[in-house]
Formats: structure tokens, C-alpha cells, sequence
């Protein structure tokens, strides 16, 4: 995605335009979902689990789109991996309540819920992004880790180094094999 269309449509979200914010949603979904897929694992990576996160992840970037700000070089993209590991975290203490009733639904804006499920609904993801997500879940978990967090997070290699405990050439190791590993599994994939 273009950087500068992508600054043009935030600047019309923010001024409440929610076309703009549809359209940079409807590009940012396909790999928001391969991310929330990732994050989880292959145990609790469900299709309809990572949908109705990336949904709750999108709404809650809706109602907080003023606060976001491009300091640094953190993207659009990388704030909303923030979003979406809270989401996540908060929806594993919702779900794992033994007294709550799996019916009840946690969304405070019913509205804005149905609005963004239409964007989610014309997606489709295509033959590659199926392969990646694939070829993503069947990585050890320590690989998984690193390509998150190095290519969605958008963490630098000494602030992964930061938060796993290891040497920043540690680090860099660790993602080139995860990266080979990928590119075998992704091939792998195409093959069927």
C-alpha cells in the first residue's frame, strides 16, 4: 500500500470520513488476519475467532483513531498489532470464564459491529494468503514468534532482543532461519 494514499485516507478518517477508514481497512484485513492467525496458533487460530477478532481489532481502531499518531516509524499496520494483542489478551479472559454464557457478545457499539461485517464479508483471500497462513501455523511456535513480531510488529531486532531475553545477533539468526523455514513450508504449500 502506498504510503502516502495511506496517510491521505487516515487523515479523512480522522476527520470522520468512514469510507476512507473502509477502504484502508478493507486493504489492512487480509494481513490483520494472517497476524491474529499467527498470534493464536494452529490450536485456537479458527477462522471465525480470528474474523470476529479482526472485527473487534477494527472497531476499537475506529473509536480510537485520533489518539493514533505516526510517531517514529511505527505504521498504521504496527498500531493495530498493539490493539490486536489486547483484543486478544482481553478476549482469553472473557472466553475463559467458566460462569460467562459463550452467547453473550462483549461488543459495546452493536452498530459499528455490523458496519465493519460487511467489509469483512466481501473479502476473499486468495491462493497466497491461504499459504502463508498455512505455512505460518505449521512453524514451531519460537519461528512463529520472531516473524511476528520482526515482520507484523514491526519490532526492531534489538527490541525483540529486549523482550525475549536473547543477543541481538541471536535474534537476527533466529529470523533467518524462521524466514528459510517459512519460504520451505510455503513452497511446500503451493505443491498441495
Amino acid at each position: 500500500m502506498n504510503q502516502g494514499h495511506t496517510t491521505a485516507l487516515l487523515t479523512m478518517a480522522k476527520s470522520g470520513d468512514r469510507e476512507s477508514f473502509n477502504i484502508l481497512c478493507s486493504r489492512i484485513i487480509p494481513r490483520l488476519l494472517i497476524y491474529i492467525r499467527a498470534f493464536l496458533g494452529p490450536e485456537h487460530g479458527l477462522e471465525c475467532e480470528a474474523e470476529d477478532i479482526a472485527q473487534d481489532v477494527l472497531i476499537k481502531a475506529h473509536l480510537k483513531l485520533s489518539t493514533f499518531e505516526k510517531e517514529s516509524s511505527r505504521s498504521f499496520f504496527a498500531w493495530l498489532t498493539s490493539i490486536t494483542r489486547n483484543t486478544i489478551k482481553d478476549q482469553w479472559i472473557f472466553w475463559s470464564r467458566a460462569s460467562r454464557d459463550r452467547s453473550k457478545t462483549q461488543y459495546e457499539y452493536p452498530e459499528l459491529a455490523s458496519y465493519y461485517h460487511s467489509a469483512l464479508s466481501k473479502m476473499i483471500i486468495d491462493e497466497d494468503r491461504n499459504c502463508l497462513n498455512n505455512a505460518l501455523l505449521s512453524l514451531p511456535e519460537h519461528y512463529r514468534i520472531i516473524i511476528i513480531k520482526r515482520q507484523f510488529e514491526e519490532l526492531s531486532f534489538a527490541e525483540i532482543s529486549s523482550e525475549l531475553g536473547k543477543a541481538v545477533d541471536a535474534v537476527r539468526m533466529l529470523h533467518a532461519r524462521a524466514m528459510v523455514r517459512l519460504t520451505k513450508e510455503m513452497a511446500r504449500e503451493r505443491q498441495g
